[in-house]
């Protein structure tokens, strides 16, 4: 907490093993909300602060949502993740990413064709992943980030989206850091 979010992006390689920068719109990202996606090839340079702060997150606080498809609760948690989308679709203070830690790929695309998820998707390499873990301290899945307008974290173990009062929780955050 009181981290810079850049801090998260220095660890983080742009492109490893053909999977994407989770912090940037890049290789192989899925889903996100029709007509504002962009894709670029593997390879390609991607700004590391362009999903959040500055760049798409437009100055945006940013909600983190760690998962896996392998993930019992993380799956439970999906359907609160969706509504909260819903609820704050109109509030351009706060931008909602999953990030999921499969090795499958394949098994990712498919939970997601299935779900069809209205915001911004990535999946991480191992190396990416391990650099999260490290940095964020995370030991087990599903894990939440919040991440405010400034790129400064606000919590790296944010309450889950099932929690009681958690509406609260997120309008009482942005209004603190607003």
């Amino acid at each position: 907490p009181g981290d810079h979010f850049i801090a998260l992006a220095a660890v983080l390689p742009n492109d490893v093993d053909g999977f994407i920068h989770p912090f940037g719109i890049g290789a192989h990202q899925h889903g996100g909300i029709p007509g504002k996606q962009k894709t670029a090839g593997s390879g390609q340079s991607c700004h590391r602060k362009s999903a959040f702060g500055q760049g798409t997150g437009g100055g945006r606080a940013v909600f983190i949502d760690v998962w896996a498809t392998w993930c019992g609760p993380c799956c439970m948690e999906i359907p609160f993740v969706e509504k909260l989308v819903e609820h704050y679709k109109d509030d351009s203070r706060i931008e909602f990413v999953s990030i999921s830690f499969d090795s499958n790929r394949n098994a990712w695309v498919k939970k997601l064709d299935e779900d069809k998820p209205a915001w911004k998707q990535f999946i991480c390499s191992r190396e990416q992943q391990k650099a999260l873990k490290d940095l964020f301290g995370i030991i087990g899945i599903p894990r939440f980030l919040f991440i405010d307008k400034d790129g400064k974290i606000i919590s790296g173990n944010a309450p889950r989206p099932s929690s009681e009062d958690f509406i609260k929780y997120i309008d009482s955050t942005l209004t603190q850091n607003h």
